[in-house]
This record gives structure tokens, C-alpha cells and sequence, in this order.
């Protein structure tokens, strides 16, 4: 019977991973390689990196903690799919208004944040309407509330304008 074609490759492609083992010096190392493979130009250097992510439910934790570590309440309105939810986080200034954030990704797939109810603090049922709207359209949305009455919190990563 004939041979399976690419049969004399060691690294088995499955879900664009690879797996191989190398040897430095005495010491043995397997490698995992998480290659995105276009088309039939894998073998020619034409591949790109795949940016590893966490499962949502997994960084929605880290963030709480990390705004418990810097000194902001926050509490978890709204849980969404542990895996792939999408991220809302609504900033209360209490009597200056509320902005919300929408994570997103750029195209570069970096994440980023859109302000979804705009530039300027919106009135608070302004900012709730909004996030009824979103989980209208999206149940599996996460929304987090970080209260900042000293108008000192600022979202950390890249904002995108409207």
C-alpha cells in the first residue's frame, strides 16, 4: 500500500500546534510551538504567532484582584461564559457619571478597550440602558463595576475612539 503523503515528518500538525523534542546540551526539552499555518507556504517561513489566551473567567478574576490590590471596590454584576465571554466594565464616579468599556480586539488581535457609552461620564441609567442593550444582543457577557468616587481609576491598556 502507498505511504500517507508528509508521512517522513515527525512533528504531527493538529490544531496548529507542533510538538517536538530538542536536546540541549544533557538536557532534553519538548517545545511547543502555537504557529497559526496559512495555506501551503508552512514549510517556506511564512508563519505567524498565535497570541495564547486566557479563558475569560480566568481573567476576569485577575483583573478583580488587581483592582482589590490597587484599592478600588469592585464587584461582578454579571457572569458570562467562562470561556470566550465577552468583557464590560463600568466605571462609577457616583455623582460625576459612569463610562463604559467594551474589550475588544484590534486588528492585530491585541487587546484593547472601546468606550462604549463614549468619551464623556453618562448619567448611570444611561450606562445601565447600555449594558441592557449589550446583553440584549450578547447573554454571555461579563459585566464588572468598579466604584471610583476620586475619579482616579484609569483603564489600563490601549482605548480605542468611537
Amino acid at each position: 500500500s502507498p505511504r500517507p503523503r508528509n508521512s517522513h515528518r515527525k512533528w504531527p500538525i493538529a490544531r496548529g500546534l507542533y510538538t517536538r523534542t530538542c536536546r540541549v546540551g544533557d538536557l532534553s526539552l519538548s517545545i511547543l510551538f502555537q504557529w497559526l499555518i496559512k495555506g501551503q507556504n508552512r514549510w517556506h517561513g511564512k508563519v505567524e504567532a498565535v497570541e495564547t489566551r486566557l479563558k475569560t473567567w480566568v481573567w476576569v478574576q485577575a483583573f478583580l484582584r488587581q483592582l482589590e490590590a490597587d484599592g478600588y471596590m469592585a464587584a461582578l454584576l454579571s457572569r458570562g461564559d467562562d470561556d470566550a465571554g465577552a468583557v464590560l466594565v463600568k466605571v462609577n464616579r457616583f455623582t460625576d457619571g459612569c463610562r463604559v468599556y467594551t474589550q475588544v480586539r484590534t486588528e492585530l488581535g491585541e487587546l484593547a478597550w472601546l468606550a462604549g457609552t463614549g468619551s464623556d461620564l453618562v448619567p448611570e441609567s444611561d450606562a445601565d440602558s447600555y449594558i441592557g442593550r449589550q446583553r440584549k444582543y450578547d447573554a454571555d457577557i461579563w459585566v464588572i463595576e468598579v466604584e471610583d468616587p476620586k475619579g482616579t481609576y484609569g483603564i489600563d491598556g490601549v482605548v480605542l475612539e468611537d
